[in-house]
């Protein structure tokens, strides 16, 4: 019987000395370490507490045991809780990398989905400067075919013009003859067929504009601006070499001539 009563005495110990720790130790790591640093400080509060509150002499080993038991309760459930957030950062980790790895996914398809537009609008836009190119070659070529014949034909309908052998030529030459006189205020006897509208006549850029705009009112027609406009460039005058005071660029052109106007108004209505 007396050592049941040991037992039960010193169980009802145990449990009154760990119901007190739970109180005044924090289930923590720091409760741990004031366990561990002030272990004989702690066994001798203990002891003296219970003997002050009953007068009961307890035997510091019983406390020692109390408090070395709840040391090694609390490293257990540190090392749980460590363990738990050691899984939950990996688990946050992984998320992460899932994440990360999915933005990027997401981002090489935007990016190859770009590329494959720019692809798309590189290709298109050198087809259309194929396209462009090969446009003006014709015109470059039907423009030099068009020259070549105006070589050939010009002098022909020029002399035809001149001697009355063609009356619908002659006819044609003196309205053309009398359009550019009234529009240019010059004298009618001045616009000959070898005259340049530019060069000979004095015509700027808009004047040559308004008289092929009077042509082509008069024949309803159309007359195309490289037709009308040989050659076109920009000269800047110097202040110092001109009658401007600045130094701005003033255009200058070479006009068709008379007779060249006549040969493609007369193809313009009888070819």
């Amino acid at each position: 019987m007396k050592n049941d009563d040991e037992k039960y005495e010193i169980y009802i110990l145990e449990k009154a000395i760990n119901m007190y720790l739970d109180k005044t130790v924090p289930f923590t790591e720091e409760g741990l370490k004031l366990l561990v640093d002030k272990h004989d400080d702690c066994v001798w509060d203990i002891a003296t507490k219970i003997y002050s509150k009953s007068g009961y002499k307890v035997g510091f080993s019983v406390v020692s045991d109390a408090i070395n038991n709840k040391i090694e309760i609390l490293k257990n459930h540190i090392a749980r809780e460590k363990e738990k957030e050691a899984q939950r950062i990996a688990r946050e980790r992984e998320e992460e990398d899932r994440r990360i790895a999915k933005e990027r996914e997401e981002e090489d398809r935007r990016i190859a989905k770009e590329r494959e537009e720019e692809d798309r609008r590189i290709a298109k836009a050198k087809e259309e400067e194929a396209r462009r190119i090969e446009q003006e070659n014709q015109q470059r070529l039907e423009k030099e075919n068009y020259r070549k014949n105006l070589l050939i034909e010009l002098p022909r309908i020029i002399e035809l013009a001149k001697n009355g052998g063609d009356n619908t030529i002659s006819e044609l030459f003196l309205k053309i003859q009398y359009i550019v006189s009234e529009q240019l205020n010059v004298y009618k006897d001045d616009v000959t067929l070898e005259s340049n509208i530019s060069k000979d006549l004095g015509a700027d850029y808009y004047e040559t504009i308004e008289v092929a705009m009077a042509l082509e009112e008069e024949f309803e027609i159309e007359i195309p601006d490289d037709i009308l406009v040989l050659e076109e460039s920009v000269i800047f005058y110097h202040p110092l070499r001109s009658t401007f005071s600045n130094s701005f660029g003033q255009r200058e052109f070479v006009a068709c001539t008379v007779g060249e106007l006549l040969y493609f108004i007369y193809n313009q209505l009888y070819s």
